[in-house]
This record gives C-alpha cells, sequence and structure tokens, in this order.
C-alpha cells in the first residue's frame, strides 16, 4: 500500500457556466510494466472521506477502474488507475448576483416604448444609462467569471441583453425620425406594439439560449 498526497488538474468544459458539472479525473499509472506489478483497488478504501469538500461545488458521485495503457505502439502495458468524482457547481450566487441583474438592466428599456414619443430626451437617456449600466456592471463581476476562449452560457445572456438593449436605442432613434417629420400618429403605431414585443422578444430569446445550452 501506498499513501500519496498530490495536487492534479484536470480540463474543464464550462460552456454551461454557472450550472456545469464536471468530471473530475485522477489517473494513476506504475512505473513498473503490467507483467511485474498491478494495481489492485481495496473497495473499502476508495470511498471519499466524509469531510472532503471543493469550495463552491457539491460532491456528486464516485467511481473508479483499473486500466491499463502502453506509452509507445510496442511497448510493454502499465497498470493504470482511473478514480473520477463527479461535482456540481452551485450556481445561487451566479442567479441572484449575475444573471437576474443582467436580465432586469436588459428589460429596463421596456420604459422607453411608454414614454411619449415626443419626449427624445427620456428615452435616450434611459437607453444610455442601461448600455452603460450593463458594461459596467459586466467589468465588476468580472473576477467571478471564467476566462475561456468560447462563450459561455452567461457570456451569451449578457450579449443577448445587450444586444436587445441596443435594438430598444435604435427604435427610439427610428420612432424620433417619424416625429421630426410631423408624422406622430405613424411613430405612436410603431412605439406601441414594441411595449409588447419587446420584453417577450427579449425573454423568448434569453430564456432559449439557457434551454439550448443545458440541452447541449
Amino acid at each position: 500500500r501506498s499513501i500519496l498526497s498530490l495536487k492534479l488538474s484536470t480540463p474543464l468544459d464550462l460552456r454551461k457556466f454557472p450550472f456545469d458539472a464536471q468530471d473530475l479525473v485522477a489517473r494513476l499509472s506504475l512505473s513498473s510494466d503490467k507483467s511485474k506489478v498491478h494495481f489492485t483497488p481495496l473497495p473499502e478504501s476508495m470511498r471519499i472521506h466524509d469531510d472532503a469538500f471543493v469550495t463552491d461545488w457539491s460532491l456528486q458521485k464516485q467511481t473508479y477502474r483499473v486500466t491499463s495503457r502502453r506509452y509507445h505502439p510496442d511497448g510493454d502495458e502499465y497498470s493504470v488507475l482511473e478514480y473520477l468524482v463527479r461535482v456540481k457547481r452551485r450556481s445561487t450566487f451566479y442567479v441572484w448576483r449575475v444573471l437576474l441583474p443582467l436580465t432586469l438592466l436588459a428589460l429596463f428599456p421596456t420604459l422607453v416604448f411608454w414614454f411619449e414619443p415626443t419626449n427624445l430626451q427620456p428615452q435616450i437617456s434611459t437607453c444610455m444609462a442601461t448600455l452603460i449600466a450593463m458594461l459596467a456592471f459586466g467589468y465588476s463581476v468580472d473576477f467571478a467569471l471564467p476566462k475561456v476562449a468560447y462563450l459561455t452560457m452567461i457570456d451569451r445572456h449578457a450579449m443577448i441583453g445587450f444586444l436587445f438593449a441596443t435594438a430598444a436605442t435604435v427604435g427610439v432613434a427610428v420612432v424620433h425620425q417619424y416625429v421630426a417629420k410631423g408624422a406622430v400618429p405613424t411613430a405612436l403605431k410603431i412605439q406601441r406594439p414594441l411595449r409588447v414585443v419587446y420584453p417577450v422578444a427579449y425573454l423568448l430569446a434569453a430564456g432559449a439560449s439557457i434551454v439550448l445550452a443545458l440541452a447541449s
């Protein structure tokens, strides 16, 4: 028997972040080939200790198996022990501190379509304030988000909100163009449906993004 204290790393798939689950895998191999020595797991010693924990994660299950591998195509086989622990991220922090504020910020521009179309200043101010708030919020929570080369679910959620807030700004500009031409009735015809279309379209887009991410 041997007792080892190791610091290991394993690749993570963060596309579903912050609702992701990961397999933490440890692989141990022996220096002598399989004909001389091999692993024999002791089931009573393979369980996770009751005091084991991973910060911000809940331990789901553990499995192990003994296999073998060759380090060269024509080389000897070596015994390998693979130990796997399934962990699931605790997402409460990200739901309440990131996803919910981003959703509320993206819905905030709905208010601009309830202003009179002739009142340009409060509409533009609301849209610009929302865009600035989204950028500032993104920088403020950046420390808690993973730095990866691909988009996570939470990244896509933020991008959808920013695109819709930008679309609201464009909508205000279009409505104002008709007001400037003296076509206030036409401006109202464009503005009024947006009071419902904008929030419904955003919620559908954001919901579809989350569902697709979790289903993949």
